[in-house]
């Protein structure tokens, strides 16, 4: 998968301080040599130069070489690719983001509804999260959590449905290498079938007020009520 792999390199570091200076030992840690289990794997990747600046992107917390391996393998196809994660881009930013950029092409009412669902659902449940570390098994589990709670299945799917939209625009703009919640989405819930009234029913239905008829007619029974 990386397309430049001298460009990254994969060591252990750990957190232990030397004891005069304060400063973490890191690689340098004599434990390290003689504990494998000792410090966590971390990779680093030199990045493209910008403004005329060497970058350096490192990250660890790996329990495995190949864990990191594989991250940084990822990194490097992401580059080759032309996408650019923001490390420390969270997800409700990057939502209130999007919000704004559909601004222009939503009715003032959808846009608030796509605000108010931002606020009460998607926010709370996901925001605090970098944007990269966004995973199908997150969304996976809100879902879930949100049925088993008793959610209604349309509210759970606009919900989802709109939090893949934002995602796909994610995509498109280069910042995600694909879309954790594509898969995600539960179906829509049909509606109910509507049941029409026999002649005798219809006949009784003259006497019901209009708003039990409105109301009937919501519930599918009442779609020819005279």
């Amino acid at each position: 998968m990386a397309q430049r792999p001298k460009r990254g390199r994969v060591y252990r570091r750990c957190g232990c301080k030397d004891g005069t200076s304060g400063k973490q030992l890191g690689s340098w840690c004599p434990r390290l040599a003689a504990d494998t289990t000792h410090g966590r794997w971390t990779y680093a990747v030199d990045l493209a130069p910008e403004d005329g600046k060497r970058r350096t992107r490192r990250r660890g917390g790996f329990t495995s070489r190949a864990e990191a391996a594989r991250e940084m393998a990822r990194v490097l196809d992401a580059e080759h690719r032309g996408v650019y994660e923001h490390r420390t881009l969270r997800v409700g930013l990057f939502l209130y983001e999007w919000l704004e950029s559909k601004r222009p092409g939503l009715a003032p009412n959808t846009w608030a509804g796509y605000r108010a669902c931002i606020e009460r659902d998607l926010v709370p449940a996901f925001g605090g999260m970098l944007l990269v570390d966004l995973r199908p098994k997150h969304v996976d589990a809100w879902v879930s959590t949100q049925l088993a709670a008793g959610r209604g299945r349309t509210t759970v799917h606009h919900a989802v449905a709109m939090f893949c939209n934002a995602l796909n625009h994610g995509v498109r703009t280069w910042r995600l290498r694909y879309n954790p919640a594509e898969h995600s989405v539960p179906p829509k819930p049909r509606a109910a079938e509507r049941v029409c009234w026999t002649p005798s029913e219809r006949v009784f239905g003259r006497g019901i007020p209009p708003t039990v008829r409105l109301s009937l007619a919501r519930h599918g029974l009442g779609s020819r009520i005279p």
